[in-house]
């Protein structure tokens, strides 16, 4: 009996409760603006570089990554690449094309 009980409250609860309305993903306000666009051809592959070498993204055009850029503190990457089919530029960011996927950024890049 206290089972059903529990079970039905938890039931009204979620029927009352507030929806959970989507909402688009907010576009960064401060992002790194070599990786600013306007237009796809603002954007192209770029060797951004990681401790292990080479690391291409895709990012503004005239971008400039240092040594700096590509091994904070002297640390250590993950070694390889991905494979970068071209880029575009969505929402004002250059955005990795992927076999047929459009990325959505350079932090989430599918």
């Amino acid at each position: 009996m206290k089972t059903t009980f529990v079970a039905l409250a938890l039931v009204a609860s979620l029927v009352t409760a507030n929806p959970i309305v989507p909402t688009a993903t907010p576009v960064p306000t401060q992002f790194d603006t070599r990786y600013a666009c306007e237009v796809s051809t603002d954007c192209a592959v770029v060797n951004r570089g990681n401790c292990c070498g080479y690391y291409p993204v895709c990012a503004n055009s005239k971008a400039v990554f240092t040594k700096a850029d590509a091994c904070p503190n002297g640390g250590v990457s993950v070694c390889g690449w991905p494979e970068i089919s071209s880029c575009g530029c969505m929402r004002g960011l250059c955005v990795a094309v992927h076999s047929g996927a459009r990325g959505v950024g350079p932090i989430v890049d599918t």
